[in-house]
């Protein structure tokens, strides 16, 4: 049987669809881009957003460890297992991009304009955390900080791929070394990492993104993006009128 969260998620799937088309359109009369473009550096772009999540994921894993936040991680060499984790996630991470940042978003930015659109949409896609086991209100601010994360980047590069890149290494990262992400971890994955901290600190069952030490990475790596995120297509716009002369060039449109 689908728990309310994932029932939550799947709903949001109608929107999206009816918002893309809206998307869709305006992208067609030049109006905006969806994002989607594989053309000019797509791969570098997800490669970049890779990158950047990287030193994050190494110093938050550091911290916790050196606070005492880890009591005492242990090895365990589940390559398999974090192999799999990576291609689930990266399966999962497109598709949600694909629906939640390039159609959803978009469609909402061109019938409300791109700052309402950014919140609306991580808002949205975070209500499901509500439902989430261990879940509260911190747990959810997290879920909400870390959907604003991937719509800064879609909206700084203008496309999905540095945003997807940077969520993939983030949780793939966070999970294969043993903790616990959104409700989510495995037994048999590189290391084990038993959490010693209270749950407001450390996000208890939910997971890193739940307690202040990960929502304090996420405030620090959405300031990273606003000031060092960048594409080749340029910053996402939305054009007043239909082949204005801000509007994304025929390239850029998917």
């Amino acid at each position: 049987m689908m728990s309310t969260q994932d029932l939550w998620t799947a709903c949001l799937l109608i929107p999206a669809i009816v918002l893309g088309i809206i998307g869709a359109v305006a992208a067609h009369r030049r109006r905006t881009s969806l994002g989607l473009s594989l053309r000019h550096g797509a791969v570098r772009e997800f490669l970049s957003g890779c990158a950047f999540s990287l030193p994050f994921v190494l110093v938050l894993i550091g911290v916790m460890d050196l606070t005492g936040l880890v009591d005492g991680p242990v090895w365990i060499g589940g390559w398999a297992s974090a192999a799999g984790i990576a291609v689930y996630f990266l399966v999962l991470f497109l598709l949600e991009e694909i629906a939640f940042r390039a159609l959803l978003m978009t469609g909402l930015g061109v019938l409300i304009g791109r700052s309402g659109a950014w919140m609306i949409t991580a808002v949205a896609v975070a209500g499901a955390y509500a439902f989430a086991p261990h879940t509260g209100v911190l747990p959810v601010a997290g879920a909400i900080i870390t959907n604003l994360l991937t719509g800064l980047a879609r909206w700084r590069t203008g496309r999905i791929w540095w945003g997807f890149g940077q969520r993939w290494l983030w949780n793939t990262a966070v999970v294969a070394l043993g903790f616990t992400d959104s409700g989510f971890a495995l037994q048999d994955g590189l290391m084990h990492q038993p959490i010693a901290g209270p749950s407001w600190l450390t996000g208890g069952g939910f997971g890193l993104e739940g307690g202040f030490v990960g929502i304090a990475f996420l405030v620090v790596m959405m300031l990273g993006v606003a000031l060092f995120a960048r594409g080749r297509t340029g910053p996402w716009r939305i054009s007043a009128r239909t082949g204005a002369s801000d509007a994304p060039a025929p390239s850029e449109r998917a």
